[in-house]
């Protein structure tokens, strides 16, 4: 994603998403899935249930639109098997590459750094799905995602996710676990400026910070409000 953005349609980022499936048996186009997906998503389903009973209420010239050339949309199953099968990266990468293409050769302006774990996901034994995004509010979409293993950092997850974004000009915004020097680095030598929070755990930065913002105090007794020169 470094560098001008490509311009492609959503349709089009979906249709380069490699098909893992045998082609053996195979009934519905992989494009033509995720197209399905991306709008039942959108029109509110949250479950594969719910994308499957969306799409099998599209009609044959809906379905045509889509390269399906079938009476009704796949079932259930089929929506379960190519999600679990398809890669999440390459998915996200191509996604990715569609939203960059919305800012087009403008440079991205601000990008949001934050992980969120997905609601609902914690079962049982099983750990909550975390993921770390990139949001674009020139294009009010997301750059990138990045799915994160239990026990893995997010600090390194940053410094994987911002390698693809061209940041020069870019204002990069996020709490307090990305105000890490090795990435604050990397941002501001690719042109870029950044805005973290600082908190209390790194005391000499903060006490740093609240010196150069303290009222500049005077032989005379006087002071000047804001940041010393």
């Amino acid at each position: 994603m470094e560098g001008v953005g490509e311009t492609v349609t959503r349709w089009e980022a979906l249709g380069r998403v490699a098909d893992p499936r045998d082609n053996s048996g195979k009934r519905y186009p992989l494009q033509g899935i995720l197209g399905i997906v991306v709008a039942a998503i959108i029109g509110g389903r949250e479950s594969v249930a719910g994308i499957s009973r969306w799409g099998r209420k599209l009609k044959r010239r809906q379905l045509r639109e889509l390269g399906i050339e079938r009476k009704r949309g796949p079932c259930q199953a089929t929506y379960h098997n190519v999600l679990k099968e398809i890669s999440e990266a390459q998915l996200e990468g191509q996604l990715g590459r569609w939203v960059r293409g919305l800012v087009g050769d403008r440079p991205i302006g601000h990008v949001a750094m934050d992980g969120k774990s997905l609601r609902g996901s914690h079962s049982g034994e099983y750990p909550a799905v975390h993921l770390l995004a990139l949001y674009c509010a020139a294009a009010q979409g997301v750059l990138g995602q990045m799915r994160m293993e239990p026990g893995t950092n997010e600090i390194t997850a940053a410094k994987a996710l911002l390698k693809g974004v061209p940041l020069s000009e870019t204002i990069v915004t996020g709490d307090a676990i990305f105000t890490q020097k090795e990435i604050w680095q990397d941002i501001v030598d690719r042109g870029g400026d950044y805005f973290f929070t600082v908190k209390d755990n790194q005391k000499d930065l903060r006490e740093a910070i609240e010196t150069s913002f303290a009222p500049a105090v005077f032989p005379s007794g006087g002071t000047v409000e804001g940041a010393r020169s």
